[in-house]
């Protein structure tokens, strides 16, 4: 179905315990509350999305048939605190790296960083991550520091966290997106921009795409090299147009994923790639495989 294209899906929970509160919110937000949207991935509902898989074998093998089924090469799954450690929001850097053997190559683990932790104490998690589990990036989601409360990526505090990824040569996924926080000031564009200014040998990557920021997002895509931008589901929400009509200027920028669960695995894969005869996007085939595969395999240190 990808007409010859490899496929890495970069924004992808499987059905595990520690997703748990990310299934419910499929259900309880994106499929009631937000049904007036109309979005073919979100709207879409798959056996491996109800609640009643989660933690099951069950759930996990129709999760991999669905991947297969995509045409999907491989899948990176972050690690991620949030809601004080909850047992249904908490993915450790040694939980992703367990789950990940059961998969050889089909899973890439990205080192949780615990911000209600020290600094101190989180670096050492990640420093871990990347020498012992060979982990080549690491996520972290400032809008859930303490809760809600959330902190700034470009706040101080942060610097032994990123003097760590820049010695270990790793990348840092960054949770945004209308969900990202309290509200979507959690997306705060200048700081980030501070952030890209103070780190410019560290590659970044935007889950989620910034959204609802997405003019912002690449003007400093334009600015920063070193920042990519993953819109995954708001590539196809209200304004995420903007992102489609960039992929031929920003060929090295967009990491493609599906946000699995929040989306389905297949139906975002088959939008963009009709992108390539739209009359408005016309991407290249060249471009596409940069936004399917090849950006991705860059980061992750899989190209030959």
């Amino acid at each position: 179905m990808n007409d010859g294209f490899k496929v890495i899906d970069f924004r992808n929970r499987p059905p595990l315990p520690q997703y748990g509160l990310i299934f419910d919110m499929k259900k309880t937000y994106f499929q009631d509350q937000l049904h007036h949207v109309y979005n073919r991935g979100t709207n879409t509902f798959t056996k491996s999305m109800e609640m009643k898989t989660v933690g099951t074998e069950e759930g996990l093998a129709e999760w991999m048939k669905e991947i297969d089924e995509a045409g999907v090469s491989s899948v990176v799954v972050n690690g991620r605190y949030m809601f004080w450690r909850i047992p249904t929001s908490t993915m450790t850097s040694k939980d992703i790296h367990d789950f990940s053997q059961k998969y050889p190559g089909r899973v890439h683990g990205l080192a949780a960083i615990d911000l209600d932790n020290s600094p101190k104490a989180a670096a050492e998690d990640v420093e871990k991550a990347i020498k012992e589990y060979g982990f080549k990036g690491a996520n972290i989601e400032p809008g859930y520091k303490d809760g809600y409360r959330g902190i700034s990526i470009d706040d101080p505090a942060l610097g032994p966290i990123m003097e760590v990824l820049e010695a270990g040569g790793a990348f840092l996924q960054i949770q945004t997106g209308m969900l990202g926080g309290a509200d979507i000031g959690n997306n705060n564009p200048p700081a980030l921009d501070r952030f890209l200014q103070a780190h410019p040998k560290l590659q970044v990557v935007l889950a989620h795409g910034g959204y609802p920021y997405m003019s912002e997002m690449l003007g400093l895509a334009t600015k920063h090299p070193h920042l990519h931008i993953c819109p995954d589901m708001y590539m196809f929400f209200p304004g995420g147009q903007l992102y489609a009509w960039n992929l031929n200027n920003l060929p090295d920028t967009f990491v493609y994923g599906s946000s699995y669960p929040f989306a389905s695995i297949r139906e975002p894969i088959e939008e963009p790639l009709a992108f390539r005869s739209h009359p408005l996007y016309k991407v290249r085939d060249d471009v596409m495989e940069k936004y399917l595969y090849g950006n991705a395999a860059r980061l992750l240190g899989l190209e030959s």
